[in-house]
């Protein structure tokens, strides 16, 4: 819980500087959305059937009952990787953030891969390994290709993935046992403001109730504030 409460405040902070830059410099009508999106993978199995024997449920905890019911879970990565404009990547053990790249705290490893030859020009990214690798995990996690995708910086296309992973969310969460749409990626389950202000979809996470797994938590107590700092 302390760790979604910081996590929630970083998102908090990077949508309000958006918001301000959307503000202070347009263009006018744009949302922090636009610009930064926040995603999570998940699966829902609705076609497959399991022949369980009375005997055996009744041998399942609560939490494997529920997933047996709603046949959806998240997905846990860990996994760290950036992809900046087509043109490098990053992949390895290393945070982007100030102990992993400070060099003299956190030991890591990485390897970083930039497009060779390619000549920056107005409005076109290169489309070369970095982009074919950064299309493959698109395809994977969206589980279809498209056009769009070539341009990641085109607001039409923020649009099209926001819609896709909205899409796969309202599935995911249905009371309706149904698979998702489009691969495995969902919206976070964030309400973004115009103003970079952040609010809970829902408390809970689903399925999690029970653990009061909150969605945004609440600031921890001083000793768990020290640690997890």
């Amino acid at each position: 819980q302390a760790i979604l409460f910081w996590q929630a405040e970083t998102f908090r902070m990077m949508y309000k500087l958006v918001a301000d830059a959307i503000a202070k410099w347009g263009p006018e009508g744009a949302h922090p959305t636009d610009y930064l999106m926040v995603f999570f993978p998940g699966n829902r199995d609705a076609t497959s059937t399991f022949d369980i024997s009375d005997e055996a449920k009744a041998g399942l905890t609560p939490k494997q009952q529920k997933m047996l019911e709603t046949r959806r879970h998240m997905i846990y990565v860990h996994s760290k990787m950036a992809v900046f404009d087509d043109e490098y990547i990053i992949i390895g053990s290393a945070n982007i953030n100030q102990r992993s790249m400070d060099g003299a705290r956190d030991s890591e490893i990485a390897v970083g891969c930039a497009e060779e030859g390619y000549e920056e020009a107005d409005d076109v990214l290169p489309q070369g390994q970095v982009s074919g690798f950064r299309l493959s995990v698109w395809a994977e996690h969206l589980g279809c290709y498209d056009p769009l995708f070539l341009r990641p910086h085109d607001p039409e296309c923020a649009a099209k993935v926001r819609a896709m992973a909205q899409a796969n969310w309202d599935a995911y969460v249905s009371p309706e046992l149904q698979p998702l749409p489009h691969g495995h990626l969902m919206t976070y389950p964030y309400n973004i403001q115009s103003d970079g202000g952040i609010e809970p979809v829902c408390e809970y996470f689903p399925d999690h109730e029970a653990a009061k797994a909150s969605i945004m938590a609440a600031r921890p107590d001083e000793m768990l504030q020290l640690l997890t700092t």
